[in-house]
């Protein structure tokens, strides 16, 4: 078997392997250079087109904030038109409300009585002007109503229509003031004050008698009147036009 032996000196072996960890090492170092040479251009090319989209989009985006605000004042600028519009829908579908409210009233209301008007402004209020003959008329007029009641004992042949009885503005003249005797005691006017009215004479009633008639419907009858544009929630007396 032969013997091989290395009669160079140590420092040369030392050499050559230096010379070859340094080639290693740079191939290595090249590599790597490369890769992150590769992953920078990459990453920059990337972010020049992030840049140039943000310009794209940014330039859209401003258009589409300006078109958003023309719009949001278009639609502002058509807010008391839509009001109006939705009003007038609205206030259609009381109709048949309204019109089985008043042909309900209109029963109860004497053939003979002169009805102007009935108005249910609100809904649920309702004033009655009419005209009757005379005072026994206006009895009449006035008891004829307050049969539909809600609670009243005899029941009508009709259903009932108020829920509390309607009241009346009265007839003109009528009752007449009781008398009180000439200079009696407790009397603010004494005789003077009886001389007066003595003069003026009893308050005279004109014919035909004139007279408002003001109610609550039941509240089966009552519906929700809309709002007109601008007009606020408010509680009406009966027989109010409107809130």
């Amino acid at each position: 078997m032969a013997i091989k032996i290395d009669l160079l000196p140590g420092y040369v072996r030392l050499r050559r392997i230096l010379k070859w960890s340094a080639g290693i090492a740079f191939v290595i170092v090249t590599a790597l250079g490369s890769v992150l040479y590769v992953f920078y251009e990459k990453t920059r090319n990337e972010l020049t087109v992030a840049n140039q989209n943000v310009d794209t989009w940014q330039a859209a985006a401003t258009l589409a904030t300006t078109v958003e605000t023309e719009a949001n004042a278009k639609v502002a600028s058509l807010a008391p038109l839509t009001d109006t519009v939705a009003f007038f829908a609205n206030a259609t579908q009381t109709g048949p409300r309204r019109a089985t409210a008043v042909d309900l009233i209109r029963r109860y209301i004497m053939p003979d009585a002169l009805v102007s008007s009935i108005d249910i402004s609100n809904g649920r209020n309702v004033t009655i002007v009419a005209s009757v003959a005379d005072s026994d008329a206006y009895g009449r007029l006035l008891l004829n109503l307050r049969q539909g009641t809600q609670g009243n004992p005899v029941a009508p042949a009709l259903p009932f229509v108020w829920k509390t009885l309607p009241m009346a503005s009265g007839v003109p003249g009528y009752p007449l003031p009781a008398p009180t005797a000439p200079g009696a005691t407790g009397s603010a006017t004494g005789a003077a004050g009886d001389a007066a009215a003595a003069a003026a004479g009893p308050t005279p009633k004109i014919f035909p008698l004139n007279i408002s008639i003001a109610g609550e419907l039941t509240d089966d009858l009552a519906f929700a009147s809309p709002l007109a544009p601008g007009e606020t929630e408010g509680t009406g007396q009966p027989g109010a036009p409107g809130t």
